[in-house]
């Protein structure tokens, strides 16, 4: 019997499949899904058909109003890296190692008592030796502002500007990894870098309360 798809389904959501070569667990659930030989792919304006590791065509399946595409055959179409660890079950797209993301966007305190710490949805933005930053930490003089790094970083990188002499510092795990000067009314045109690899438990701290960090980026 010819099986047709529901009429409610007329703007499916494209996400990606992978398939591995794993038996049922707890974590998996049988489904019953349609393989839609009928739709076309087209990635930058060229029709595209998707191949298995055997080069045998394979077709998007339709679930729930979903399109589900096989995600090597995505990675062959965009030239993303593709993998999959069975023993972590986890699926790896691009490089698998962390890339650099902005810190202040990614990594809140657990602990900013001693500091403060502004993301861009908070709107606290100011002038900087005539630049405007939206998002910035100051690192305070009195406590440490705590992140939790989780050992999955190698450095952080950052620009600062302070109104007076001053020091920050950087500790991991409870030892100092760096201490950096920034000079008063200095253009900040110099790129501090700290060494975190490995580091669980990061802290930072300074001798004056007026001191910036921004342009803040972990990797």
């Amino acid at each position: 019997m010819k099986k047709f798809l529901s009429k409610s389904c007329l703007i499916p959501v494209i996400l990606a499949s992978f398939a591995i070569g794993v038996f049922a667990d707890n974590n998996m659930q049988e489904i019953k899904a349609y393989m839609n030989k009928g739709l076309s792919i087209v990635f930058q304006g060229n029709v595209k058909s998707m191949y298995d590791g055997n080069n045998q065509k394979v077709y998007p399946i339709t679930y729930n109003c979903t399109i589900y595409l096989p995600i090597k055959s995505i990675g062959q179409m965009t030239g993303l890296a593709v993998s999959y660890d069975n023993a972590a079950k986890t699926l790896y797209i691009g490089n698998k190692s962390v890339g650099a993301r902005d810190f202040i966007e990614t990594i809140q305190p657990y602990d900013g008592s001693g500091g403060l710490q502004t993301t861009i949805k908070d709107g606290h933005k100011t002038s900087i030796a005539g630049k405007t930053v939206d998002h910035y930490i100051k690192p305070g003089s009195r406590h440490k502002i705590y992140y939790d790094l989780g050992g999955k970083y190698n450095k952080i990188s950052f620009k600062s500007y302070s109104e007076k002499d001053g020091a920050i510092y950087f500790y991991g795990d409870g030892e100092l990894l760096g201490k950096y000067d920034v000079t008063a009314n200095e253009l900040p045109n110099k790129t501090y870098t700290v060494d975190v690899k490995g580091v669980q438990q990061f802290a930072i701290t300074a001798n004056y309360d007026w001191i910036y960090m921004f342009d803040t980026v972990i990797e």
